[in-house]
């Protein structure tokens, strides 16, 4: 630890040691015209040195930008946020090795908001407190995300959300903020029509609460269920299911989706079916550009494929790097209101397909995928007939 230093004379001691230094007197008396011939020497050095630390002092530092990311990264869905925190750190790192944004470097603030509406609005806030922060890729759940909108939008942040919400739920406007997949509401109506494809014209809806102790309604032979929880609840609704030797199908909504449910169910949850706003790697080869450099290099970072939370994580990056980029290149002030009144004109083509968005910052013709789970593998086989 550097400590402030003090020096004190002490004139006692000084008069103590004034003999041996007159003493050493002559000596450097003898050395001072040697020292006088040097000094012309002496002094061109200086002058070099001091100009070398002013050119190193004087090469250009890169500016940068920094962009937020919230996501859960603890608790029971910390799986799903590390998937995001791969795609985006992917995203930035790619726009880096190209030199940034014309020049910009970007950095990243990642923070852990549980998944909960209070823990979210906690670290909007938080966020919002540095003011180099210009825009946010969050949140992954409706609660949470419509906790900290009103936040954001105090604020003028740009905001990116990646996965699906129900935004019947948020009665203010939607400026400076986007939605890159499929409402909550879209996803479900797409589910639909897969019921009614397969001869299903009835469900029987469970929730979480059957999880936290409410018992399995009488269910006739062959009926259909649609699961209304998240993954981790879903796998143990499908357990119970398979514990009563219940046969019928069964469908689960967006929140249903993901590795969790496997590690849960493992193959009990084969022939599952459920709605995704994101795609596998397999159905991206059909959507992207990028095809094969984003699922190569996603899994040479994090250790495994990229999932359909990874894809929109990553596009949702671009999204937002991209409106900065407009900025820029526009010569306006770069600020958090001036990234915000851009976000929403972004055109461009990404993992998940091509992307723009309407007045209201709602992805156009957001893709939907629905897939049924087999050998025990998430996500599993598309099943949704294409055009």
């Amino acid at each position: 630890m550097v400590t402030d230093i003090k020096y004190n004379m002490n004139i006692s001691a000084f008069a103590h040691v004034k003999p041996h230094i007159s003493r050493f007197m002559p000596h450097v008396s003898r050395l001072t015209p040697h020292v006088s011939h040097l000094t012309p020497h002496v002094s061109r050095l200086t002058f070099i040195c001091i100009t070398l630390l002013c050119l190193s002092s004087c090469q250009t530092v890169p500016p940068t930008v920094k962009i937020g990311l919230i996501a859960p990264f603890e608790g029971t869905n910390r799986a799903l946020g590390y998937e995001a925190l791969f795609a985006t750190k992917l995203a930035i790192q790619e726009q880096n090795t190209l030199g940034g944004i014309n020049g910009y470097k970007i950095e990243l603030i990642a923070l852990n908001d549980f998944n909960e509406p209070e823990k979210a609005v906690q670290q909007a806030k938080a966020l919002l407190a540095d003011p180099d922060v210009l825009g946010v890729v969050g949140h992954f759940s409706t609660d949470s995300t419509i906790s900290a909108l009103p936040i954001y939008q105090q604020a003028d942040m740009a905001v990116v959300i990646p996965w699906s919400i129900d935004r019947s739920t948020h009665h203010g406007d939607w400026s400076g903020t986007v939605t890159l997949a499929a409402s909550e509401s879209e996803t479900l109506s797409q589910l639909k029509q897969i019921q009614q494809q397969l001869g299903v014209d009835s469900t029987v809806e469970l929730t979480a609460s059957v999880v936290l102790g409410t018992q399995l309604p009488s269910l006739s032979e062959g009926q259909a269920i649609q699961i209304q929880a998240n993954a981790i609840q879903s796998g143990q609704i499908i357990n119970q299911l398979a514990h009563i030797n219940h046969v019928g199908p069964i469908f689960g909504g967006v929140e249903s989706g993901s590795q969790q449910l496997i590690q849960v169910a493992g193959e009990t949850a084969n022939g599952f079916i459920f709605v995704s706003p994101g795609p596998s790697v397999t159905e991206m080869k059909s959507v992207g550009l990028d095809i094969e450099g984003f699922p190569k290099n996603y899994q040479a970072l994090s250790g495994l494929p990229p999932t359909p939370r990874a894809a929109l994580s990553y596009d949702a990056t671009h999204v937002l790097l991209a409106a900065i980029g407009q900025v820029i290149q526009s010569k306006k002030t770069i600020s958090r209101y001036s990234v915000s009144t851009h976000i929403g004109q972004i055109t461009q083509n990404g993992v998940t397909g091509k992307i723009s968005f309407d007045a209201d910052g709602k992805r156009i013709s957001a893709p939907i995928w629905v897939y049924q789970i087999e050998a025990g593998s998430y996500p599993g086989n598309d099943i949704k007939k294409r055009d």
